[in-house]
């Protein structure tokens, strides 16, 4: 059976062990056999090398967001997880999308990531992937205005971002800039 130390060993960032740890006992307690854990993240681990050092999440957020079930990037070119097409990270979960964006920003002391990613997901509620990846990358990248770059965006900071990004799409616009108020 593997172990923490085992997946902690493999993954390719190696920050904040003790949250990972919890988030490695959260998982299995919920049922997810760490074998499968183990399985997911050998899988993509090819994925993850590949990303700048900047854009691989920590372990805790890769464990909360279920990123093993995810699909490896098929593309050829991959790139830096911020820098992926919008059609590519439009396919990832709303999950996956807010904890790699989350993953590029320093943790807030006293922050539980678990509540923090649900905090997120409920304000977005209803908005489409592609508008989510298209709000993640303006904030990875610091294309937004208003937002102080050292932290992550708050909840509101974020689900504005993403309504406006979702009429853009609506609108059959690209990606586009709000006007600073």
């Amino acid at each position: 059976m593997t172990t923490f130390a085992d997946f902690y060993k493999q993954f390719p960032r190696k920050k904040a062990r003790g949250d990972a740890e919890k988030a490695w006992a959260q998982a299995v307690k919920k049922g997810h056999d760490p074998d499968d854990i183990m399985a997911g993240l050998m899988r993509n681990l090819a994925d993850l090398q590949r990303r700048d050092p900047q854009f691989i999440p920590y372990p805790a957020t890769w464990l909360r967001a279920e990123s093993f079930f995810d699909e490896p990037d098929r593309s050829r070119n991959a790139t830096q997880a911020g820098e992926r097409s919008v059609t590519q990270r439009a396919t990832s979960s709303p999950a996956t999308i807010i904890a790699a964006m989350l993953s590029g920003f320093p943790a807030s002391a006293g922050t539980d990531a678990d509540v923090q990613l649900r905090a997120y997901l409920m304000a977005v509620g209803g908005i489409e992937p592609e508008a989510l990846a298209r709000a993640a990358q303006r904030f990875m990248r610091g294309e937004v205005a208003t937002h102080n770059n050292a932290f992550a965006p708050s909840c509101a900071e974020f689900a504005e971002e993403c309504r406006f990004q979702q009429m853009s799409i609506a609108a059959g616009a690209p990606a586009t800039h709000r006007a600073s108020p």
